[in-house]
């Protein structure tokens, strides 16, 4: 049976990955830096990383508006937007959501399983969350004042619930 949270193996030419609260591609929440180079990602930490958290990219430049969340040497959250460069790219959720995708889009996806909430900084903005199993794990999509995904997140938490980062 197939549900909003379940891994989906996509091929197209577009690299298109799936996010899920899993991870995306070869990556996985919960999987150390280490384990990511024996899968096949070798990461790039920032130099800006404090008390055991940074963020980190693809070091082969792949995957440009992407980056994990390390903390401790395990990946915790991964994020999607215009990270760095400011390209998108094609990454999707399992239900088809992506950059740019709308709030009714969105709703049809996956329904009553979300949770909406006004974004921290922006009363335009809107935070919707979809919860894994037992609320251990999420997929956070950032809606912008055009009902519109600008951003979203997967991982565990607490580190998926950080608004600022690693804070």
């Amino acid at each position: 049976m197939f549900t909003g949270l379940t891994m989906v193996a996509v091929l197209a030419s577009a690299a298109l990955e799936i996010l899920s609260i899993r991870g995306l591609g070869p990556v996985h929440i919960g999987m150390t830096v280490r384990q990511a180079v024996r899968a096949g990602v070798k990461l790039k930490l920032e130099d800006s990383a404090t008390e055991g958290c940074a963020f980190a990219s693809r070091a082969d430049g792949t995957q440009p508006n992407v980056a994990y969340m390390v903390e401790a040497g395990v990946i915790t959250r991964i994020d999607v937007g215009d990270i760095g460069s400011g390209k998108r790219r094609n990454d999707i959720t399992a239900g088809r959501i992506g950059l740019g995708s709308t709030s009714a889009t969105l709703r049809r996806a996956y329904g009553f399983k979300l949770r909406w909430a006004v974004n921290s900084y922006d009363d335009t903005w809107r935070d919707v969350t979809l919860d894994g199993p037992r609320h251990r794990r999420a997929i956070i999509f950032v809606l912008d004042e055009h009902h519109r995904v600008n951003q979203f997140r997967a991982g565990r938490y607490p580190s998926i619930a950080y608004i600022e980062g690693c804070d």
